[in-house]
C-alpha cells in the first residue's frame, strides 16, 4: 500500500488476523525457501484412474538441506489421487527435456521413514521413503483445500514403521507424543514407583513424633498465661470508659447556649421591618386621593378675569 495509515474508519477482522498468524505468517518468515528457482519442480496430479487433474497445483522446492511442498486444489469439489513425476522441463546444460521422480526432487533417501509437518492444519505426518520412490505420494483434497508441508526429518527405527502402519496416512499433533504412547509407557511405571515407596517410609516417622510433645508443653503455657492477660484487659477497659464520660458532658453544655441565641434575633427582625413598611404605603395613597378635587375650581376661576 501507498499509504502509511488507512483513509477509512474501519474495525479489525479478528478472524482474518488469527488465520495470517496460523497459516500466513510462518511461511513468511520461511519465504527464502520458496524463492528460488534452481530446485523449483512442478508436479502432475494423477487420478486413481489414471487422467491428471488440472485443477491441482503441487510444487517444491529445497534449499540447502530445507524441503518444502505445497499442494492446492482450486475447485469446488473433492479428489484423490497421486504426486509422483514433475512436469516436464527444459534442462540448461544439456538443452533436453527432463522429468523427476518427487522422492528426487525432495532429496529423500531409499530407505526408512520421512516425518513432515503441514504448516495449514499444524499436523504431523509420517510416510515411507520406499513407498514415496515407488508410488509417490498419496493425497486426499476437499474444496480448495491446501497443504504446506515442511520440516522433512528422517527415522530408520522399527517403531516408527508400527507408527505409520497404525495411522495409516492420518496426521497427529505430534508424533513424539505417539511414539511415547506406543513405546515408553512401561518405563515411565518403573521409574514412578521406586521413589515413591521410600520417600513414604522415611518422613512419617521423623514428622508424626515431635509435634506431639511440642503441643502439650504450648497448652500448659498458654493455661498460665491467661489469668494476667484478663486482668490487664480489665484495667485497660476501666481507663477507656472514663474519658467517654467526660466528651459526652461537654457536648450537652456546649450545644444549648449557642443554638438558641442565634435563631430567635434572625427571626425577629425581618419581621419588625416588614410590618413597619406596609402600614406607610397605605397612607400615601390616602393623601393622594384627597388633593384631586380641589385645583379644579381654582382653574375656573382664573378664566373668567381674563
Amino acid at each position: 500500500m501507498e499509504f502509511r495509515r488507512p483513509k477509512w474508519d474501519e474495525t479489525r477482522d479478528d478472524g482474518l488476523v488469527r488465520g495470517h498468524e496460523w497459516r500466513i505468517f510462518p511461511i513468511l518468515h520461511r519465504r527464502y525457501l520458496f524463492a528460488d528457482v534452481e530446485q523449483f519442480l512442478l508436479y502432475d496430479f494423477y487420478r486413481p484412474s489414471g487422467g491428471v487433474d488440472e485443477e491441482v497445483f503441487a510444487y517444491s522446492n529445497r534449499f540447502n538441506d530445507e524441503r518444502g511442498l505445497v499442494i492446492y486444489h482450486n475447485k469446488f469439489a473433492d479428489t484423490k489421487g497421486w504426486i509422483k513425476t514433475s512436469a516436464a522441463y527444459i534442462d540448461k546444460s544439456s538443452g533436453k527435456t527432463k522429468r523427476r521422480n518427487l522422492a528426487e526432487g525432495l532429496g529423500l533417501p531409499r530407505v526408512g521413514h520421512v516425518i513432515f509437518k503441514d504448516y495449514v492444519t499444524h499436523l504431523e505426518y509420517i510416510r515411507s521413503c520406499k513407498e514415496i520412490w515407488d508410488k509417490g505420494l498419496y493425497v486426499e483434497l476437499g474444496a480448495y483445500q491446501s497443504h504446506a508441508f515442511m520440516d522433512f526429518r528422517f527415522v530408520g527405527d522399527i517403531e516408527w514403521k508400527t507408527i505409520c502402519d497404525q495411522l495409516n496416512g492420518a496426521g497427529v499433533q505430534s508424533m513424539q507424543d505417539e511414539w511415547k504412547k506406543l513405546f515408553a509407557v512401561a518405563e515411565e511405571v518403573v521409574v514412578e514407583e521406586k521413589p515413591a515407596k521410600k520417600k513414604r517410609a522415611v518422613r512419617k516417622a521423623a514428622v508424626k513424633k515431635k509435634p506431639v510433645a511440642k503441643k502439650a508443653a504450648v497448652k500448659s503455657k498458654a493455661k498460665t498465661k491467661k489469668a494476667p492477660v484478663k486482668a490487664k484487659a480489665a484495667k485497660v477497659a476501666a481507663k477507656k470508659e472514663a474519658p467517654k464520660a467526660k466528651k459526652a458532658v461537654v457536648k450537652k453544655v456546649a450545644a444549648p447556649k449557642a443554638k438558641p441565641a442565634k435563631k430567635v434575633v434572625v427571626k425577629t427582625k425581618p419581621v419588625a421591618t416588614k410590618k413597619v413598611i406596609k402600614p406607610i404605603v397605605a397612607k400615601k395613597k390616602a393623601v393622594v386621593n384627597k388633593p384631586a378635587p380641589k385645583p379644579a375650581p381654582a382653574k375656573k376661576a382664573v378664566k373668567k378675569k381674563k
